[in-house]
């Protein structure tokens, strides 16, 4: 299966949508609510791979809060992660 120069353009511009303008090997992380006191945070190492983790919080902040759930989360598994994050999905391989 061959790679059109119109596909890697398309997915370049979907990355740049995503994380801006950062330099590939930086981090980017998303999060996203699943209940006032559950998160799923995506991590991304830009133009490398993705994993996305699950945590409870105190449901106070979950700005300040996400960033616990990024270091100390379980990770999901990728099908799971794939239905919460699927932008993130089509650019990147799940990391192992």
């Amino acid at each position: 299966m061959s790679i059109t120069e119109e596909a890697i353009a398309e997915l370049a511009a979907l990355r740049t949508r995503l994380h801006g303008e950062l330099p590939p090997g930086s981090a980017h992380k998303t999060f996203r609510a699943l209940g006032h006191r559950v998160l799923a945070v995506a991590s991304v190492t830009v133009d490398v791979d993705w994993a996305a983790y699950i945590g409870p919080v105190a449901g106070q902040s979950h700005a300040d809060e996400w960033p616990e759930v990024a270091r100390h989360g379980d990770k999901l598994p990728q099908h799971i992660a794939e239905a919460l994050f699927p932008q993130i999905a089509e650019c990147y391989d799940y990391r192992r």
